[in-house]
């Protein structure tokens, strides 16, 4: 057929055949034209990589490595390169290996990789120790001892501080620690008032202290509670549940002679003491015994100036006062901030002069 007008596709008339050296569909792997024949120089496209997009033939240069799996992901091809890991987890490919795992105890899970563990908290007595996390009242119905119970509240501390909340704590954590410590306490004093007592003696957490004494009605386990206890507020909250008032008097006796004891707790109890020649005598004991800050206090409080002559006429007690200066501008009033430090040394017993003269002009 012969054609007075050719219908081109490519460089082959659709009508009649003929061909033209133009346009050409070429496959440049193969190297010649899909519909004339024509050859061609090959020219594979490799698109920067190992293997061409035309005909898929490989080249062993410009490979995909993935270290990981020590391949080409594009050809397969292999290499001796591995995985760089961190712990569980790839840092380049992020596969993962099951060992090396960096646990949250507490969830129970590894951080990096989100495996399940058997681990549980670090409880260190109703608070774990690593997240803060607060036993719950399933858990502690588990308990049956209460020795055990007893070691828990013992070992509870304060919530530790929290510099994102305004009164320096979670409140609400607190709280809820301090609510399941009290069901706890509450159920050993049901069944042991001596094991409550240990906890009172014990605990490191005020509250659990305070609560403690406060359900404890046992005089002798009071009075045990007492000579045992070297915390002030377990002390005097304990002496004054001492309904016997001959007790509580030998109690308070025993408390403001024991030098083992801080001077204010001693004080405290002597000032307790009926009998004011025994009281008067016990100050000017501890008032010898303690620091100036203590002695002062006595002077402070007291009204007897028997006591305040026995303090007058013995071994002096000096300590060294250090006062800061302050410079002012006279005319603006103006703080100009501080001019140095002076010391001077003081005896307490020109304060007890000085406090006599005082109750004398009354």
């Amino acid at each position: 057929m012969i054609c007075v007008f050719h219908k081109w596709d490519g460089c082959k008339c659709t009508k009649c055949g003929k061909l033209r050296d133009e346009q050409h569909n070429w496959d440049l792997c193969k190297g010649k034209c899909v519909k004339c024949g024509k050859t061609c120089d090959v020219q594979h496209r490799w698109n920067n990589g190992c293997k061409c997009i035309d005909c898929g033939k490989e080249r062993d240069e410009q490979h995909s490595w993935n270290f990981c799996k020590g391949e080409c992901s594009i050809c397969g091809k292999s290499c001796n390169i591995n995985h760089k890991w961190d712990g569980c987890k790839c840092k380049k490919c992020g596969a993962t290996r099951d060992e090396n795992h960096e646990w949250d105890l507490c969830k129970v899970k590894c951080v990096k990789c989100g495996k399940k563990g058997n681990a549980q908290h670090n409880w260190n007595g109703l608070i774990c120790s690593r997240c803060e996390s607060i036993m719950t009242q399933k858990d502690i119905d588990k308990i049956t001892d209460l020795t055990i119970l007893a070691d828990m509240l013992i070992k509870t501390e304060d919530i530790k501080p929290n510099p994102n909340y305004r009164d320096w704590c979670d409140t609400d954590k607190k709280n809820k620690s301090n609510s399941i410590a009290f069901t706890v306490m509450k159920r050993i004093n049901d069944h042991d008032q001596n094991i409550l007592a240990n906890v009172a003696i014990k605990a490191k957490r005020m509250f659990i202290q305070d609560k403690a004494v406060e359900m404890l009605n046992d005089q002798e386990i009071l009075s045990d509670v007492v000579r045992k206890s070297t915390h002030f507020g377990v002390i005097f909250d304990a002496i004054e549940k001492l309904t016997d008032q001959t007790v509580q008097q030998t109690i308070l006796t025993d408390v403001s002679n024991n030098k083992k004891l801080c001077g204010y707790t001693r004080r405290n109890a002597a000032e307790k003491l009926k009998d004011r020649i025994l009281a008067r005598d016990v100050l000017y004991e501890i008032f010898n015994d303690c620091a100036k800050e203590v002695g002062e206090q006595i002077i402070h409080d007291t009204e007897d100036t028997e006591l305040l002559n026995m303090i007058i006429k013995g071994t002096p007690k000096l300590h060294v006062v250090k006062t800061e200066h302050h410079k002012y501008d006279h005319r603006t009033g103006e703080y100009l901030g501080t001019d140095g430090f002076s010391t001077k040394q003081i005896d307490l017993r020109d304060v007890a002069r000085r406090k006599l003269i005082e109750l004398q002009g009354k």
